[in-house]
């Protein structure tokens, strides 16, 4: 798809009427086409029918909806879809029409905008209270993003993130004792033998399992519609015995950490300051890495669930919830802590309902099953909590744990949900946040006495 964007920005003096204009040509990102380029399992079931209303259909007033005012340049590249997610960093927002007394939100100017020859012309208003300061990018995202913002403190009302908007389910694991998604790679999917409480000491045994789930290279027998656990069974492949060889106890598989590959981690705390880590390749069912690492001051939970602990692995670091309003990181390597700054924290707690996350080592962090608490990760190992009560089922991803897909790309999520003992699923959802464009349109300061207006026009070009 190709698509030029345009923007323009009208800064008005409330006393003179000078107006100053900054115009510019933007760039698209790779987000619009990595949201496009679904698999076909996406459309396997009729509950996609909220992500396609509410972040797809129509693209110009919902995937493009919303914008994203900066107060530093972004790197103009295709792969940066990621918006930044340090507070400081965004000057103003808007996304739907919006009269609150919000001090960064603008209002989407309906009557202004609308369709143009080939494209869709968007014009947003900010008032004199709204986006005061230095603006030197100008970014399209969701239009749901474009209403909350991204990176502010801890409020109800516009929470820092964003979150899933409606799941599409996949059958994983089939009808054979207790099960876990671990991850889907290319066309198969990895679960294991597992309980919510489940853990496995040093010669200990379970079973992982592979499932067939193809949409190419299809033949006659194939299984195609997998909205049944009796299909999902029928799409087995294969189910080897992983023996625990190691050193190490490994945490339940509902708490095991995945990167896009067929690679399983495991962190387990033994005691207040000693982890143990593993590293399971999943095709082949065996433990290929494991070491205990001694973390002197993590002063980890000592209870049964505090120990199968909440955690994200980046670069070479496991982070983790350690205690109430605590989050620490522990170098894999040497066993070296960490405290991180906590911002906006309030009863932030050890809990199994928190799951960690990791999207290309930029967005990461923890999330609530509830979708209704998060904390990201900022730059200079800073975390900021926020929280949306106002959450629905139908707007958040009601998940367990966030796993990857090969085939997909950030803003795609991938959650797995356990539904019993007996078996789960997949979820798929898109996250609200995404640089769609990047604008570099050169800087300005916005002040009490003028008014803001931004055009952003967006048309399709012909090759």
């Amino acid at each position: 798809m190709n698509f030029e964007g345009k923007c323009e920005i009208q800064l008005t003096d409330v006393k003179s009427g000078n107006v100053r204009t900054l115009k510019s040509d933007n760039m698209f990102t790779n987000a619009l086409q990595n949201i496009l380029e679904m698999p076909m399992e996406i459309f396997k079931d009729t509950t996609n029918t909220n992500i396609m209303t509410e972040m797809l259909n129509p693209i110009a007033t919902n995937a493009l909806g919303g914008v994203y005012l900066f107060r530093d340049n972004i790197n103009e590249h295709l792969e940066n879809v990621v918006p930044p997610f340090a507070e400081n960093l965004l000057t103003g927002h808007a996304g739907g029409e919006y009269s609150g007394t919000e001090s960064r939100r603008g209002n989407y100017n309906a009557d202004e905008s609308g369709v143009v020859d080939g494209g869709y012309r968007f014009v947003w208003d900010f008032s004199t209270n709204q986006a005061n300061g230095t603006i030197s990018n100008v970014c399209l995202t969701s239009r749901l993003a474009g209403n909350i913002g991204v990176g502010q403190p801890n409020t109800v009302a516009n929470h820092s993130i964003g979150t899933s908007v409606g799941t599409i389910n996949s059958w994983g694991g089939g009808s054979e004792g207790a099960q876990e998604n671990i991850q889907q790679i290319g066309d198969i999917i990895y679960t294991a033998t597992a309980g919510t409480s489940t853990i496995y000491a040093p010669g200990s045994s379970l079973v992982i399992r592979s499932y067939d789930n193809r949409t190419s290279d299809i033949g006659i027998n194939d299984i195609l519609y997998r909205s049944s656990q009796s299909l999902a069974t029928s799409t087995l492949i294969q189910a080897k015995t992983l023996v625990n060889d190691s050193q190490v106890t490994l945490t339940t598989p509902h708490k095991w950490f995945n990167f896009r590959d067929n690679k399983a981690h495991s962190v387990y705390a033994a005691s207040t300051d000693e982890l143990h880590y593993a590293v399971i390749d999943l095709e082949r069912a065996e433990i290929i890495q494991s070491k205990i690492i001694t973390a002197n001051g993590l002063n980890a939970p000592t209870s049964a669930a505090g120990r199968m602990i909440n955690y994200f692995i980046r670069k070479g670091e496991i982070y983790l919830i350690s205690s109430t309003d605590t989050i620490k990181k522990v170098s894999i390597d040497t066993g070296a802590v960490t405290s991180l700054e906590i911002e906006g924290a309030s009863g932030f707690t050890v809990t199994s309902a928190y799951q960690g996350f990791n999207f290309e080592d930029t967005f990461c962090g923890f999330y609530t099953q509830s979708g209704s608490t998060y904390a990201v990760l900022l730059p200079g190992d800073k975390m900021i909590v926020s929280q949306n009560t106002s959450l629905t089922a139908t707007n958040r991803a009601l998940t367990t744990l966030v796993t990857k897909h090969d085939k997909l790309k950030y803003p795609w999520a991938v959650f797995a949900k356990r539904q019993s003992l007996n078996f789960s699923q997949f979820s798929y959802a898109l996250l609200y946040p995404y640089l769609a464009t990047i604008n570099n349109i050169g800087t300005v300061t916005k002040t009490p006495s003028q008014t803001m207006k931004i055009i952003y026009t967006v048309t399709k070009t012909i090759d």
